[in-house]
């Protein structure tokens, strides 16, 4: 059961690392408001790390410690969850979830470029080509509150910010609440893409590939075992999740 008691909702932005997460979070929050939380860097500056994966090149990350300096937060409701898995936080903290999705060539240049290699290179293209984050998001949330959007390029990163704004105002209206008029979105007919009045500029162009997360995730697949889904990444600067 949703906790009604939020003022605002928790959202959970997931997908395979380098599918945009990062950089679509912090958008988001820019446009709307709500607290990003890019649980890599939590995990980092409240020690939730254990011992070095070799293989993989990223710590293993401690669980329930990071859970329980979250619980908190997200108790407050207003956060948008930056994170590689869809099934790691407890149902009731999440109101909507976005599974981004990228094409697999664009995904494997962009993983390349931030280091990846060998068998965890293999592993994350494998996740997104078996769609492994998305069937778990559709597992563990309630079908409806799962949605899975399409982010190769900056038009669709705009279209897909549009769509969550979209969402949080409905959501809003819902809950009997009202945006700051600084925060008043159009609510086009044509659901799921609201267009606003944001433009796309050369220099958000230019940044698309450069991410603003500095401590990517490593990688989430079924066929691992449950230590290697917990793993993660410390590569690094620049890149996104």
């Amino acid at each position: 059961m949703l906790n009604m008691h939020r003022s605002e909702p928790n959202i959970l932005i997931t997908g395979t690392p380098g599918v945009g997460k990062s950089m679509m979070s912090s958008m988001l929050s820019q446009r709307t408001g709500l607290e990003w939380l890019d649980v890599s860097k939590i995990a980092i500056e409240n020690e939730c790390l254990e011992e070095y994966d070799e293989e993989y090149q990223c710590s293993v990350l401690d669980e329930r410690k990071l859970l329980n300096s979250m619980k908190g937060p997200m108790s407050e409701g207003g956060k948008i969850v930056d994170y590689h898995s869809a099934d790691f936080f407890p149902e009731r903290w999440i109101d909507i979830v976005f599974v981004l999705r990228t094409d697999n060539t664009i995904l494997y240049d962009r993983l390349k470029d931030r280091g990846y290699c060998g068998r965890k290179l293999e592993d994350n293209i494998d996740c997104e080509i078996f769609q492994i984050i998305l069937e778990e998001a559709r597992e563990y949330y309630r079908e409806e509150i799962v949605h899975e959007l399409t982010n190769n390029t900056p038009d669709q990163m705009m279209d897909n910010v549009n769509r969550v704004c979209q969402w949080l105002e409905q959501w809003k209206i819902d809950n009997q609440q009202t945006y700051a008029p600084d925060r008043a979105i159009l609510i086009s007919e044509s659901f799921p893409v609201a267009r606003s009045p944001l433009r796309i500029t050369n220099e958000f162009r230019d940044s698309w590939i450069p991410s603003c997360s500095k401590f990517p995730l490593a990688f989430s697949t079924r066929e691992t075992s449950n230590n290697v889904k917990r793993h993660l990444g410390t590569l690094h600067h620049g890149d996104q999740a």
